[in-house]
C-alpha cells in the first residue's frame, strides 16, 4: 500500500538535499541556473 505522507516526506528529503550538494541555497541563486524553465510570465521566486 502507497503511504502519501512517506512519499512526501522522501520527496521533501531530497529536494532539501540537491542545493546542499550543490554549494547551499545562496550558491545556487547566485549560479541564476534554476534547473526549469518558470512558465511565460511568472517570475521565480526564492522562499
Amino acid at each position: 500500500m502507497l503511504d502519501p505522507v512517506a512519499v512526501d516526506a522522501r520527496a521533501k528529503a531530497r529536494q532539501a538535499e540537491l542545493p546542499a550538494a550543490n554549494g547551499g541555497r545562496e550558491a545556487v541563486i547566485a549560479r541564476g541556473d534554476l534547473g526549469f524553465s518558470v512558465p511565460p510570465g511568472v517570475a521565480p521566486t526564492f522562499d
